[in-house]
């Protein structure tokens, strides 16, 4: 309908189509149609946890094909139709009309809307899959100057055959599998590169993670928490700083569902979970590791470790206990041995361990070197790292500011129930009343 209304004296001002360099509404369709794509591909690509495969490859490759397939199908059928009708005054018989209107794949357009979509999604899902997302945005960036240099070396902004962008579809695809106007194919192979582009700010839009907003705790009078608000990405670690009494472990309680929270909402992959009970939470893929560990002491290791699974099938238990074995080797040379008497250390392992058997696509750690010697502390940051580069994203309240800050992508101050200083990890670093008050600089 865009391209032809099928009558043009039916057709809005507004929504006719702008010249080369103009802009109307119509000219917007197509841009959010692909940023929304985007998010939708973040989201289908969740099951694979964003790790490449070769059954995840073999999906893509196969989507990709069906949707270019069925965008090739409706350009026969409509070239199919067209010719019938003009052979309609021909006296030839019905099976020579018929052939010849089946076969027009000789001057078929290959390219078009559903095609695109096609090439966008293969090219977003396999990005996705083969690159860090931290790193999507200076692709996206590379791919929208590198083609806006493209149109200005190549003739790109003159409404010609003289186009790079028509030159390229002429030499690849020939001239008669291209659209016909005055050269240049609107769904051409150049002009698919911001198309692409689009649709990977769409996923990027896609990975916000989790989002606080305005949350407001009180205990009896006391005011803990003060219209705080922060959000996490896929794929980040978060650290969340401030001395005692801050209200660092209050926030997380408040985000796993274990404080309520007057006002304010907890948003969890586009998902509001303010009211939502803990279980309910663990299920949806977020796990707590609480302040102080709180490993049942009674229990084995194994035992306490099972217990973090409580959400997942009873196949997947074997598999996940073998992941946190490899992660913690020293939990396995202990799987039998009462987790009271590990050190703790090695309890904090097991706190870490027992959240991670639940597949979480984000981990809350509590204070994770509270108590810990200066080795284990060291050893413990090391695992979280690892954690955050094997796929899953991290949320950390920690005491130790400069330890968690080295670590972390992104930061936020708190102070007294509120968020007073966020930014980039390494700033916070280099901040000098953060080195004053939280770093000891």
């Amino acid at each position: 309908m865009v391209n032809n209304p099928g009558s043009w004296s039916y057709v809005y001002a507004p929504l006719g189509h702008a010249q080369w360099n103009g802009l109307t509404p119509t000219d917007l369709v197509f841009p959010f149609f692909m940023f929304i794509m985007g998010i939708s591909t973040y989201i289908s690509l969740r099951k694979y946890n964003f790790e490449f495969s070769h059954s995840a490859a073999l999906k893509i490759l196969k989507r990709t094909i069906v949707i270019f397939a069925i965008g090739l199908g409706l350009a026969w059928f409509s070239m199919f139709c067209r010719t019938w009708n003009s052979l309609s005054a021909e006296e030839i018989s019905f099976f020579s009309r018929l052939g010849q209107s089946i076969w027009t794949f000789d001057h078929i357009r290959i390219l078009g809307v559903m095609q695109r979509l096609a090439l966008c999604y293969g090219a977003t899902a396999i990005v996705a899959l083969t690159m860090k997302h931290k790193h999507i945005p200076y692709l996206i960036a590379t791919l929208l100057i590198g083609y806006f240099i493209l149109l200005v070396t190549g003739n790109g902004f003159e409404y010609n055959s003289t186009n790079i962008l028509s030159v390229v579809d002429r030499a690849v695809l020939g001239e008669t599998h291209m659209y016909k106007d005055n050269g240049i194919d609107p769904e051409g192979l150049l002009s698919t590169i911001p198309a692409i582009a689009h649709v990977l700010i769409g996923f990027c839009v896609g990975k916000l993670l989790m989002e606080v907003k305005d949350i407001n705790v009180y205990y009896g009078l006391i005011h803990a928490l003060r219209d705080v608000s922060f959000e996490v990405n896929e794929g980040e670690v978060v650290a969340l700083i401030g001395a005692n009494g801050a209200g660092k472990t209050t926030t997380l309680h408040t985000v796993t569902g274990l404080l309520p929270s007057k006002g304010g909402t907890v948003t969890f992959e586009g998902k509001d979970i303010t009211h939502k009970p803990g279980h309910a939470i663990v299920k949806l893929g977020m796990s707590h590791v609480p302040e102080g560990r709180r490993v049942f002491a009674g229990l084995t290791v194994a035992e306490n470790l099972r217990m973090g699974a409580y959400t997942r099938p009873k196949n997947e238990i074997p598999e996940s206990l073998k992941m946190v074995y490899e992660r913690f080797p020293r939990l396995e040379e202990r799987k039998n041995q009462a987790a009271g008497t590990l050190s703790g250390g090695e309890q904090q392992m097991l706190a870490m361990g027992r959240a991670l058997m639940s597949k979480p696509r984000i981990l809350l750690l509590d204070e994770p070197s509270m108590g810990l010697s200066p080795l284990f502390v060291g050893e413990i940051f090391k695992i979280i790292e690892e954690v955050s580069k094997a796929g899953t994203t991290v949320l950390l309240v920690e005491q130790n500011a400069k330890k968690a800050l080295s670590i972390a992508d992104r930061g936020y101050v708190l102070e007294t129930g509120k968020i007073v200083k966020t930014g980039k990890a390494a700033d916070l670093l280099n901040d000098d009343a953060i080195k004053k008050a939280y770093l000891g600089e």
